[in-house]
């Protein structure tokens, strides 16, 4: 996820026909979409374990990670097409000379795709990463200590 926040800001930054920075883009955040689509599945793992519930209810801590998933994918969509129909987004406005002659911050201010491909998706994965750090899950589990084995005179 930390990958992915800086390859998507840059995204605002491309300009029309930016072959070479689209695909840094694509390569980046493909790199990183591995990444985001394991980790989940390993931190449901290592809560399973802190949880005390391995070999009981594995199904369910996964039952439930796999629906948020689907939710999560059956709502992106539709929210982000909702969002830009809502603002009246129009690809051929973005893509007329006097758009594309507009400052930088301007475009930002006036382009929804902008918003809604790259700055809201960056908030909300470095609202997860502030979670994800503030729960716990990604500390690295401290070992149990076992007593000594004794030996025949009683000591260690």
């Amino acid at each position: 996820m930390v990958v992915s926040v800086p390859a998507f800001v840059v995204v605002i930054a491309l300009g029309h026909g930016n072959l070479y920075g689209y695909l840094g883009v694509c390569m980046l955040t493909g790199f990183a979409l591995g990444a985001d689509l394991s980790l989940p599945a390993a931190l449901v793992a290592r809560l399973i374990k802190n949880n005390g519930d391995q070999g009981k209810n594995e199904g369910t801590y996964f039952g439930l990670y796999n629906w948020v998933n689907k939710l999560n994918l059956a709502l992106a969509p539709t929210l982000a097409l909702g969002t830009l129909q809502w603002f009246n987004y129009s690809p051929q406005l973005a893509g007329s000379g006097a758009f594309l002659n507009l400052p930088l911050a301007q475009q930002i201010a006036q382009d929804p795709l902008i918003w809604v491909y790259a700055l809201i998706p960056c908030l909300l994965k470095l609202c997860a990463i502030l979670l994800l750090y503030t729960s716990g899950l990604l500390q690295a589990p401290t070992p149990k200590r076992t007593a000594a084995p004794k030996t025949e005179s009683g000591n260690p």
